[in-house]
């Protein structure tokens, strides 16, 4: 018995340090496994469909009749972002969590449309795609933009809306987004990780390091879909949001120090038939509270 007890136990240990060794030199495909067990184990499936030539990834899980949710992330984000929080949906719904064009698995093509209203055409023609017609639509950041402009261009479509610290209002408050400097690295994202939340997630140096290196190259790409958004169709939504009867969820983290409560309220005030719920978390409460958040979500879904 001893004997298989050393045996197991220098199986473990190896185990532990060919983990560790993995982490080291691959963070990037460390930091994918670690992503896919997390999805999978919410119940997600990792799928693929081409659209005129383009191929959009995206999760799916939960009822294949069931009543559609569809959730997107924020700016140099990825369809990971909703996996924890909208997990408990995809017990009676069928959940949809994509990569908007230029993000996630989804190829960086500079002349394709990526200002809010051609994520909209992008985000639309995915789920023609899907076949599907009626859904709720809901988002984080500039998701949440994309989101509230779907809900105004598809009204036929949208039966709710969900908005998690959304752009998208042009106020007389700090703007809502901005271009990246050059020479990111692992000092400049523990910096950005601070900003963003109010607690950030314990994510290991190396990764954090592929995460620097990787928005590092991708940083000019991402400042000229800045541009695309902020000079673009639907950049600002504030003149037309009042339209839009739609039920509405606006969840909101009380610290969030790049789209601050301003918008919250703003959102709020302009949309006739909104709830608005304050949570302790800063920009991207789906990550840092994602059990409360879920909470929230099932809970409005629930309403009539």
């Amino acid at each position: 018995m001893t004997r298989v007890l050393i045996v197991l136990g220098s199986v473990i240990i190896a185990i532990v340090v060919a983990g560790f060794a993995a982490l080291q030199l691959f963070p990037g495909a460390a930091l994918s496994v670690l992503q896919s067990a997390a999805a999978w184990s919410a119940g997600f499936e990792r799928k693929t469909i081409t659209i005129d030539g383009y191929q959009a990834h995206f999760y799916e899980a939960g009822l294949a009749d069931g009543p559609v949710i569809v959730l997107m992330h924020g700016l140099i984000d990825d369809k990971n972002s909703f996996v924890p929080a909208a997990a408990g949906l995809a017990q009676s719904h069928r959940v949809i969590l994509p990569d908007l064009q230029g993000h996630g698995e989804n190829a960086q093509i500079e002349s394709r449309d990526h200002s809010i209203g051609g994520q909209v055409d992008f985000i639309a023609n995915l789920l023609d795609a899907l076949d599907v017609q009626d859904l709720v639509i809901g988002g984080n950041s500039m998701g949440g933009h994309v989101a509230a402009a779907f809900a105004l261009s598809e009204r036929d479509r949208v039966q709710k809306l969900m908005l998690l610290n959304a752009t998208g209002m042009v106020l007389d408050a700090p703007p809502t987004y901005s271009e990246y400097p050059e020479g990111i690295d692992l000092a400049y994202m523990n910096a950005l990780y601070d900003h963003v939340f109010i607690e950030p997630p314990s994510i290991p140096a190396p990764i954090m390091r592929h995460l620097a290196r990787d928005l590092n190259a991708k940083a000019p790409f991402y400042n000229m879909l800045v541009g695309e958004v902020v000079g673009g169709e639907d950049f600002r939504l504030d003149e037309r949001i009042g339209s839009l009867d739609v039920p509405t969820l606006i969840i909101w983290g009380t610290e969030d120090n790049l789209v601050p409560i301003e918008y919250a309220e703003a959102y709020h005030a302009g949309l006739p038939n909104s709830e608005l719920i304050i949570l302790e978390a800063g920009h991207a409460p789906q990550i840092e509270i994602a059990g409360a958040v879920g909470d929230a979500m099932m809970a409005f879904m629930a309403a009539d």
